[in-house]
């Protein structure tokens, strides 16, 4: 794919960028020296971004970002983002699988599911977008728990108990930490009826380009279906997915796997 370049463009990206790494208002001058432009260009780009809105202009001729920017950046928070990168990809990976995958991300002690696909053969589970779970019997939870250090998981079980949904629950915050260890050496999470008898699900990490952890996403089913000879297959496509959702956010889709594979050619 053919790479354009546009001066102009560039130019204003990089005096927003300057901005927003000074963390406070500076004049044209430490502007320009600092963009390494010109006084007058960066003048006249400093004046057009104050009349979009994208840069304020202080009384005593200091510049900061304006409200529009921090407008703009709300509309693409994160999670919005993730989940515009990921709904074909997980969309495909619930017809595949044929079971309902979820994406969640951690919200204190609970996950919140953000997405959920199913396909027409899937097992209907009591689930949806904007449901919460609490995170330690979750695959999903655990999965972005196993994040936090110990001290992180400690201040937020303090004071709270942990809620036994079924016999196999984890109540007790050693068992939560020793399981939580493991699932930071494989990267993998799973809930083996700890929610609802009968209910499995297995779950990954989703990283963005910079290696940063953004959500997790899961597949979820009967235990009937989510065999233990048939969880590593599961986890292998989940893996895959959350590789393509990290190049859809770098905006390379594809280039992670060499061969070319993508979720609906290694699911087939």
């Amino acid at each position: 794919m053919a790479k354009y370049r546009n001066t102009s463009v560039e130019r204003g990206f990089r005096i927003l960028e300057l901005l927003a790494e000074r963390r406070q208002a500076v004049d044209v001058t430490t502007v320009a020296a600092e963009s390494g432009l010109p006084f007058s260009t960066t003048y006249r780009f400093l004046s057009v971004l104050v009349d979009l809105g994208y840069v304020q202009k202080t009384e005593n001729e200091l510049y900061w970002l304006g409200y529009r920017l921090f407008k703009l950046s709300g509309y693409a928070n994160e999670i919005t983002l993730v989940k515009h990168a990921a709904h074909q990809i997980l969309s495909l990976l619930a017809h595949d699988v044929g079971l309902t995958v979820h994406m969640g991300a951690l919200e204190g002690l609970q996950v919140i599911y953000h997405a959920k696909f199913e396909s027409e053969n899937s097992m209907r589970i009591v689930s949806g977008v904007g449901m919460r779970l609490d995170a330690h019997v979750s695959a999903l939870g655990k999965v972005l728990l196993s994040h936090l250090s110990d001290a992180e998981i400690n201040r937020l079980y303090r004071l709270n108990p942990l809620r036994k949904h079924t016999q196999r629950s984890i109540t007790t915050l050693a068992s939560l930490k020793n399981e939580l260890r493991e699932v930071r050496a494989r990267k993998v999470a799973y809930d083996n009826e700890e929610i609802a008898p009968g209910l499995r699900c297995v779950a990954v990490p989703v990283y963005d380009h910079e290696n940063e952890l953004v959500c997790a996403i899961s597949i979820s089913g009967s235990t009937m279906h989510l065999t233990n000879d048939g969880v590593p297959g599961l986890e292998k496509k989940l893996q895959l997915a959350a590789g393509e959702i990290a190049d859809t956010l770098a905006g390379s889709r594809g280039r992670r796997h060499g061969d070319g594979n993508s979720t609906r050619t290694a699911a087939q």
